[in-house]
């Protein structure tokens, strides 16, 4: 007696279970990427990186003017 035999319905819900903990791993990963390379010590903290930023590239007012004014050119006061 031959008992190995898996019918279509079972094979589409095997597959969509095997397809859904991808995705679903996929979508953990890319949350929580930036904790695990912080925890293994590769990269900075978000607040270090940030503050590091800030005191480097001081960005004239035009410039961030251009950013809060969404349509308008960036020179133009």
């Amino acid at each position: 007696m031959n008992l190995a035999y898996i019918d279509p319905g079972s094979g589409s819900l095997i597959l969509q279970m095997i397809l859904g903990g991808l995705a679903a791993a996929a979508v953990f990963m890319k949350l929580f990427w930036h904790r695990l390379m912080v925890f293994l010590r590769i990269r900075k903290p978000y607040e270090a990186e940030r503050a590091s930023e800030s005191a480097e590239s001081e960005t004239p007012a035009v410039e961030r003017r251009s950013f809060e004014r969404a349509g308008e050119p960036a020179g133009k006061p």
